[in-house]
């Protein structure tokens, strides 16, 4: 039996309808009122817009809704309250019936089965997909946001490392033994910091995929959530200790003055850093505290030694002070955007006319991109920063105030007088210098003797082993300059592939030949390449047999 069909009558077993005389051999089923059955003729008449449940029960209600559809759609005067298979009611309402059975099959297509509060229920798959790209963004901003944090807390203590191993020389190295050596606490907590960037991440992995796999999702949240939390508590701790140690030490002048109020600068930087402010801001705000601290303090020893001392001058200082070692500080932490894509352009003028070959032209950018983001460029950018501060505090002592043109403009002439000094500017020049020798090099004595092995196979099929040691033995300097025989065209774009691999793969500290194998590396990878050199090896060693 099929959907569009039912087994056996339903509907009033008291039937008051006689066989039709006209139809011999007509004969009445009894009425069985199969649920099966019940159910389809209460969809059939909802098809047909009326209003029963749909639950496989007969009932008067479901007789009467028979009795009234017979009447509208059949036009029976004495209508019985059954619906006989393949009979005059039953295929009164099969066209709509069938039309509503298609309508929810599509429906249902278009339905997701979800759990909720353990139970299982449909919604609509577009609003379905909608709240997972909603809660995919959500979750994904938070693993972002705990993986972020995460990472500066760790990057924090890896610098406090490297500073306390002289990487910030003497006196920041002096600091930081003084402050782990008067407290304990002060040493960077690693454990939860790392279990809190390993869980965000894992929950970022999770989430950042086609299909997430919410279960998992859900309770990776839950690990995440936890490892952050304990992560900003550890954190917390550890900056607590280190600036009431730096205070301590100010306090009781366990070390030189000047040493004093770099403790106390650089764990002020780790507090705002601490509490979400960007590094920019943090570096900032504490250059410019510590300094007034400082220059305030120097002033109260002037008072005191019995030097003359007015209120105007000393809040003068302090101001000034306070105001350039905020802005030599802030251009520490981090260059900001308008700035520092004022030098990328000032430094892309400067580099060019060390960048002569096309190739090298075309990589200036991934150059410059390289050189803004090393640590040698910011380095050199905090350094002229702080020159320049110290050059305009006379101009600002004489009562003229710079402009923020007027001091960018200062650091960039003073950056771009050393930048040709950096050690990735001259690793990547020179890099890019020799990149046509090493090219044609590279494609001589590497890529066409593996391109000879090849096609010698079938060299050998076609002419034999002796003529092809004939050939070469008397061609000894077959592959001498293979590559000044590629075309313009292809020998440019293999030295372009060479040179921006090169530079694209490069770090800060990557030597010229660490660049000439990463470029080598493309190029050994380059299918297009490999087989125009193919080919020309091929031809030449068709027209050498020739003339032979």
């Amino acid at each position: 039996m099929s959907d569009f069909d039912i087994s056996a009558p339903v509907g009033d077993k008291k039937r008051i309808t006689k066989p039709d005389p006209k139809k011999k051999n007509e004969k009445f089923k009894p009425v069985s009122n199969k649920p099966e059955d019940i159910t389809k003729v209460q969809i059939m008449l909802i098809a047909n817009g009326f209003t029963v449940p749909v639950n496989g029960k007969l009932s008067g209600s479901l007789i009467s809704a028979i009795k009234s559809f017979q009447k509208s759609a059949c036009g029976f005067a004495k209508p019985d309250g059954i619906v006989d298979p393949g009979k005059r009611t039953w295929k009164a309402g099969l066209p709509k019936y069938k039309a509503k059975l298609a309508a929810d099959q599509k429906a249902i297509a278009n339905m997701v089965v979800v759990k909720e509060k353990g139970k299982e229920k449909y919604v609509d798959r577009k609003e379905f997909e909608r709240e997972q790209a909603r809660l995919k963004h959500a979750v994904l901003s938070k693993a972002n946001m705990m993986l972020g944090q995460a990472e500066t807390w760790l990057k924090f203590c890896q610098d406090a490392e490297k500073t306390m191993q002289g990487a910030d020389g003497f006196m920041m190295s002096l600091v930081e033994f003084s402050v782990r050596v008067s407290n304990s606490s002060a040493e960077p907590p690693y454990g939860p910091l790392t279990d809190a960037r390993s869980e965000a991440s894992l929950l970022k992995v999770l989430v950042d995929r086609s299909a997430p796999d919410w279960t998992k999702i859900h309770k990776q949240d839950g690990k995440a959530t936890k490892a952050y939390n304990k992560g900003v508590k550890a954190f917390q701790k550890f900056i607590d200790a280190r600036i009431g140690t730096a205070g301590t030490i100010v306090g009781r002048l366990e070390v030189v003055r000047e040493v004093s109020f770099t403790a106390v600068e650089a764990y002020a930087t780790a507090r705002f850093i601490a509490q979400g402010k960007s590094p920019a801001v943090a570096h900032a705000m504490a250059a410019a505290g510590t300094e007034a601290l400082k220059t305030g303090a120097g002033e109260v020893g002037e008072y005191l030694a019995g030097n003359n001392v007015s209120w105007e001058k000393s809040g003068k200082k302090i101001f000034i002070n306070t105001l350039f070692a905020g802005i030599a500080g802030g251009v520490g932490g981090k260059m900001g955007a308008a700035f520092k894509g004022k030098l990328h352009m000032k430094l892309s003028l400067k580099l060019a006319p060390y960048f002569k070959s096309p190739a090298a032209k075309k990589a200036l950018n991934v150059v410059c991109n390289k050189i803004m983001d090393s640590g040698a460029m910011q380095d050199l950018v905090t350094n002229a920063a702080k020159e320049t501060v110290g050059l305009f505090k006379k101009v600002v002592e004489s009562g003229k105030v710079p402009s923020q043109k007027d001091f960018e403009d200062a650091v960039i002439k003073s950056v771009l007088g050393s930048a040709l000094s950096l050690a990735p500017v001259k690793n990547m020049t020179k890099f890019s210098d020799g990149a046509d020798d090493a090219v044609v090099t590279f494609i001589n004595t590497k890529l066409a003797p593996s391109a000879m092995k090849k096609i010698q196979g079938d060299f050998v099929k076609r002419y034999g082993k002796d003529k092809m040691a004939e050939v070469l033995k008397k061609n000894p300097d077959f592959y001498t300059d293979l590559a000044g025989q590629l075309s313009d065209g292809v020998k440019n774009k293999a030295i372009e592939v060479y040179v921006m691999q090169g530079v694209d793969g490069a770090r800060d500290n990557t030597p010229p030949a660490g660049m000439d194998k990463l470029g080598a590396d493309a190029l050994r990878r380059d299918a297009a390449l490999r087989k125009q050199i193919e080919e020309m090896i091929e031809k030449e060693l068709e027209n050498r047999v020739k003339k032979k």
